[in-house]
This record gives structure tokens, C-alpha cells and sequence, in this order.
């Protein structure tokens, strides 16, 4: 588990849990701070596939199973918000941002932040 260090809660949410299911799963140990999701999960997944899920339930668990049930299926598996919350700025930015995302991978992805 890791957490990002957002201020709400979930550092402390995180570590409640990994004390209380320690002698069932001891390779659950949560990693805090700023910047540490991408670079910390990377270091200790053993698995061959990885997912970022946000703590704070913006994936609806129908979206899960669809999610992984199209593992294998393509290079890339991902999911793509249907009401995307664009950062400051125009909406023109983040389809640049898009577009030139898909020409230097050659993929055709609607949406890449969220």
C-alpha cells in the first residue's frame, strides 16, 4: 500500500491495516510520501501486471471487472473516464497533451490523465 501523502487519512488508514492482517499477509507494508506511488510500486511488484486504483472510490467495482477482464487481450488495458476533470487550464491543452502522447507511442488512447 502506498500512500501519496494526501491529507486525508489515508497514511494512517494504511498503516491500521497492514498491523491488523501483518501475521496473515507480511509482505504488506505501506510506503509514504510525496512522489513515492510510481517508484515504489514499480520496485516491489512480482507480478507481470501492475494498477494504480485511487483509495478513494472513484472506480466503480463493475469498472474493475472489466478492467481486468480484458487482461491479455491487448498490449495496453486502461481505462478512460467518461466525465474527465481537465487541470487548470483549457481543454486544449489536455488534448495536446493527447495527441502528441499517441504519435510518440503510435497508440490511439482518448485520454491519458485520470
Amino acid at each position: 500500500m502506498i500512500d501519496d501523502g494526501s491529507t486525508d487519512g489515508t497514511g494512517a488508514v494504511a498503516d491500521r491495516l497492514a498491523a491488523a492482517i501483518r501475521r496473515s499477509a507480511p509482505s504488506i507494508t505501506p510506503t509514504h510520501g510525496a512522489g513515492v506511488l510510481l517508484p515504489a510500486g514499480r520496485g516491489r511488484g512480482r507480478k507481470n501486471f501492475y494498477v494504480y486504483i485511487p483509495g478513494d472510490n472513484t472506480w466503480p467495482y463493475r469498472s474493475l471487472l472489466e478492467l481486468f477482464g480484458n487482461l491479455g487481450k491487448a498490449d495496453v488495458v486502461t481505462s478512460y473516464t467518461t466525465t474527465p476533470t481537465f487541470a487548470p487550464g483549457p481543454p486544449v491543452v489536455s488534448a495536446m497533451y493527447t495527441r502528441a502522447l499517441n504519435v510518440l507511442f503510435g497508440r490511439r488512447m482518448r485520454y491519458y490523465n485520470g
